[in-house]
């Protein structure tokens, strides 16, 4: 199955990324890492090619399920594109007060993540209630991450407070909404999307100490940051499969 081997040859190169980044920066670093990018791409657009191909007349909400797995794939190009955009901070020295391609990575990723809420929301339209309650979770999940980051590990936001705070609760919204999915009944599918968005969750909270609190960028948070960001990537890109 294509998604499958895809997703074996992503997990080889997104290891030897890891391996190469905990060693610190270098070309071969970007060079693995703009690979195994590319590879939870072609992995979302191998689940979508399969989805909308799927042939059995039993799917009534086929429609739904293909637009389920097209919004995970811009979602995922958007992941890609936020990566550049951290790629671009650690090489450019820019002046000013506001990190722009950080900024412009996050928005990136929130992009992707409101993508991968619309998904969730097409398939498996949770009650307004559902939704409410997810929010307020992810409120307090959010909040409570950049509280204790603040006071415990010396967070240095600045100017990014809000633009981060914002970024903080679309990450937790998208995991909450999707376990609030399985929770009621869901299925695979939304088991898969919960477990892609809890461990992005993981690896954000990693990186935001990298980012946000100096001198906290060690070897092994740096390797936990990225094996939870790349399992949460291509978890998400398999998606699509668990909804045949």
């Amino acid at each position: 199955m294509l998604p499958a081997g895809l997703t074996a040859v992503g997990a080889i190169v997104a290891g030897l990324y890891v391996a190469l980044a905990v060693r610190g920066p270098s070309r071969a670093a970007l060079g693995a890492k703009a690979a195994a990018g590319l590879m939870f791409v072609a992995v979302g657009a191998a689940t979508a090619w399969r989805v909308a191909a799927a042939p059995d007349p039993a799917l009534t909400n086929h429609p739904q399920l293909t637009g389920f797995a097209l919004l995970v794939l811009v979602g995922l190009v958007c992941g890609l594109l936020g990566d550049i955009g951290l790629d671009l901070q650690g090489l450019t020295a820019h002046p000013g007060p506001l990190p722009v391609f950080t900024l412009a990575g996050c928005g990136c990723f929130a992009f992707g993540h409101l993508l991968y809420i619309s998904a969730v929301y097409l398939v498996w339209r949770p009650a307004w209630l559902v939704i409410a309650g997810a929010a307020a979770a992810a409120l307090v999940i959010s909040f409570g991450v950049i509280w204790v980051g603040q006071r415990w590990f010396g967070f240095t936001l600045g100017p990014l407070r809000i633009p981060i705070g914002v970024y903080a609760f679309l990450l937790a919204l998208m995991a909450c909404l999707s376990w609030a999915c399985f929770l009621t009944g869901g299925g695979p599918g939304a088991l898969v999307m919960s477990l892609g968005g809890t461990l992005f969750l993981a690896s954000d909270i990693v990186l935001s100490g990298q980012l946000f609190a100096p001198g906290k960028a060690r070897p092994a948070s740096i390797a936990a940051c990225l094996v939870t960001y790349y399992g949460a990537q291509f978890t998400i890109a398999l998606a699509g499969g668990a909804l045949l």
